[in-house]
C-alpha cells in the first residue's frame, strides 16, 4: 500500500518537476543568447512560467515583444504577440489575450503569410467564443 501512494505522489509531482527543469534549461541557455534566438526562446520560458510565476510569465512576454519590435521582424513580432496572447490566454485575462492574438493577426495579414493568419485567426475565435460566447464577430 506504501509503495502505491509513493508512486501515486510521484506521478502527481512528476509534471511540476519536469517543468521545472525545463525552466532551469531555458534560463540558463537565455543568458548566454542576444538577437532573435534569445526573443524565442523568451516566449518560450514565458510559456513554460505559466502556473509558477504569472507575473514573470509576462513580463518575459513584453520584454520579447519589445525586442522584436526594435528589431522589426515581422515573423517575431506575429510569434511574440502569439506568445503573449497565450499566456493572458491561459490564465483566463480574455481581454488582453484578444489584443496580443488580434495584434499578430495584423501584423500577418500585413505580411500575406497565410498559416500565421489561418493560426492567428483561430486564436482569437476561441478566445472571442471563451470570453464572450460571440460567435457572430
Amino acid at each position: 500500500m506504501r509503495n502505491r501512494f509513493s508512486l501515486f505522489v510521484i506521478f502527481l509531482l512528476f509534471p511540476f518537476l519536469l517543468s521545472a527543469g525545463i525552466i532551469d534549461s531555458l534560463e540558463q541557455v537565455l543568458r548566454k543568447q542576444t538577437g532573435k534566438e534569445r526573443i524565442s526562446t523568451l516566449c518560450e520560458l514565458s510559456e513554460e512560467l505559466i502556473g509558477h510565476n504569472n507575473e514573470r510569465a509576462k513580463a518575459l512576454g513584453k520584454e520579447a515583444l519589445n525586442l522584436a519590435v526594435d528589431a522589426e521582424n515581422d515573423k517575431l513580432i506575429i510569434q511574440t504577440n502569439s506568445a503573449l496572447g497565450y499566456v493572458f490566454d491561459q490564465l483566463g485575462l480574455y481581454p488582453e489575450a484578444l489584443q496580443y492574438y488580434k495584434e499578430a493577426l495584423r501584423v500577418a495579414e500585413r505580411s500575406n503569410d497565410s498559416l500565421k493568419i489561418g493560426v492567428a485567426c483561430t486564436n482569437v475565435g476561441r478566445v472571442l467564443f471563451s470570453y464572450r460566447a460571440d460567435l457572430k464577430e
